[in-house]
């Protein structure tokens, strides 16, 4: 944490959709020294898109949702076009 300048920290092990262990460390607010706890909130920040594409890709392998994922994300957003 010191070396990349990071104040506090929450760490989880999951396994299987379940937490099996949870634990703060460092600080949680650098002006009141609160630390940091298992239930200490983060900013969710860039982790957000891979856990949720996590998220949808496990309910298609499930059935919950029928989705054309072979057909490219080109077919509904035209903005996001790429040359060839």
């Amino acid at each position: 944490m010191q070396k990349c300048q990071v104040p506090g920290v929450s760490l989880a092990v999951i396994k299987e959709f379940d937490i099996h262990w949870t634990k703060g460390f460092g600080t949680a607010d650098v002006e009141t020294g609160l630390p940091v706890v298992a239930t200490t909130l983060f900013q969710a920040a860039s982790i957000s898109k891979p856990v949720t594409a996590m998220i949808v890709l496990r309910a298609v392998q499930d059935g919950l949702i029928a989705a054309r994922l072979w057909n490219g994300c080109h077919d509904k957003r035209r903005e996001w076009r790429t040359s060839a």
